[in-house]
């Protein structure tokens, strides 16, 4: 089986989740919500993660947040191995890196995929006009707890057009695949964002200078 064979099967496995009718993360995202449904990291299918979830005898809202951390985890992995496909990009070695997935013409990143975030508290044209703002926001107002870092991080956004239902665009893995590709074929550190990290971080400057973008996904 090929990388698009794979990428293929994935999105309809995914789309199984993102048909559901269901969707509420249940509770807030923390530490001990996600060491209960750390489970999810071995399961391939969405039917055996039903299975899992009703033989750890988890209540509704912790289920919830299983099938949505099921989701991202999964979707996560397809976007970092459609990066590391590109001839630009190297894969990090450490496959536990907390910070790096995979480097662009030697540059690091890490990645997350995130839905248009509500708190933003602007609409998309005034989001893609104001990419710094943006990606101050996300750095820090997502990424909590154990997920928290301020390194270079590239984000991509998905954002729903026709239902505002941004969260179910994480199984089209096609079309995520195919901005991914056009954003490195297309690739110019000159055009990432420059960020102070201590400014960023805690308001007192480091002088370390971080670097982001954001691909938009748009359907």
């Amino acid at each position: 089986m090929n990388f698009d064979q794979a990428i293929e099967l994935l999105e309809k496995m995914l789309k199984e989740r993102t048909n559901d009718s269901s969707y509420s993360w249940g509770r807030k995202q923390d530490n001990s919500s996600d060491k209960r449904t750390d489970f999810i990291y071995g399961i391939s299918s969405y039917s055996a993660l039903l299975r899992r979830c009703e033989a750890e005898n988890l209540d509704s809202s912790l289920t919830e947040y299983a099938k949505n951390r099921w989701l991202n985890f999964k979707s996560a992995n397809a976007i970092e191995a459609m990066f590391s496909q590109h001839k630009f990009v190297e894969k990090e070695s450490n496959p536990y890196h907390q910070y790096i997935d995979f480097y662009i013409n030697g540059i690091n990143f890490d990645h997350k995929t995130s839905q248009f975030p509500k708190g933003f508290g602007h609409d998309l044209n005034y989001a893609k006009k104001h990419k710094k703002e943006i990606i101050e926001w996300l750095y820090i107002n997502q990424s909590r707890e154990r997920r928290m870092h301020f390194e270079n991080r590239l984000f991509v956004i998905l954002y729903d057009k026709k239902n505002s239902q941004h969260w179910k665009l994480k199984s089209n893995l096609k079309e995520i695949y195919a901005k991914i590709t056009d954003y490195l074929d297309n690739f110019d550190k000159n055009n990432l964002i420059a960020l102070d990290q201590g400014l960023l971080r805690d308001g007192k400057s480091n002088n370390k200078i971080i670097y982001s973008d954001v691909i938009w996904y748009i359907s």
